[in-house]
């Protein structure tokens, strides 16, 4: 791959750290390693990313992007019921995370302002407040602001975990064994009816 102009090594380079992380994870990332199995010099990656950190920040920008623009879709749906709408935006949450479970585990290993991330962190904050605006409108136009906040808080601290419970493996040894459909219908109903 000698020779590969910029945005060819750009592309190729997340490419293989993506195929890393979804095969042996994100620790197992050598940059000079795959630098090598590309075919430039261990220093080139950090030409165009200046630390590991910056590289995973990138993949998880894709994928958070990724996320954001399957929300985005089905926010704009011409649907009459939006409690519907919210169930398919969890359901959609759930799927991105079983379909690319490595770089779903990438992406809430790390805060985006922790790592001083300003675009992941944004992309962040419209993912959420997607989930928000659909929690407002199943809800009585008298709720407040803070319910709307705390009902979009627990709702999404419910499905996050239950697909975290099950990536991790740490639900193995219980006998539970509930269809991710059921889950995130009966959470969105129970956020909802909670007073």
């Amino acid at each position: 791959m000698a020779g590969l102009e910029r945005g060819e090594l750009r592309q190729a380079l997340l490419a293989e750290v993506k195929k890393v992380c979804a095969g042996q994870g994100p620790e197992a990332v050598s940059i000079s390693k795959i630098g090598k199995s590309l075919g430039v010099s261990s220093g080139a990656p950090f030409r165009l990313f200046p630390s590991r950190e910056h590289i995973f920040a990138a993949l998880i920008e894709s994928e958070m992007e990724r996320l954001d623009a399957t929300f985005e879709r089905i926010w704009s749906c011409k649907t009459t019921d939006p409690v519907l709408r919210l169930t398919d935006i969890c359901q959609a949450y759930v799927d991105h995370a079983r379909t690319e479970p490595a770089m779903f585990r990438l992406a809430f290993s790390v805060s985006a302002k922790a790592m001083g991330a300003v675009k992941l962190q944004k992309i962040g904050e419209d993912v959420y407040e997607k989930v928000q605006r659909a929690v407002a409108a199943c809800v009585p136009r008298h709720t407040t602001t803070d319910q709307v906040e705390l009902k979009s808080y627990l709702l999404w601290s419910t499905i996050h975990g239950h697909v975290m419970l099950c990536m991790t493996g740490q639900m193995d040894d219980q006998s539970i064994d509930l269809p991710d459909e059921i889950v995130v219908a009966s959470a969105v109903q129970g956020i909802l009816k909670a007073g």
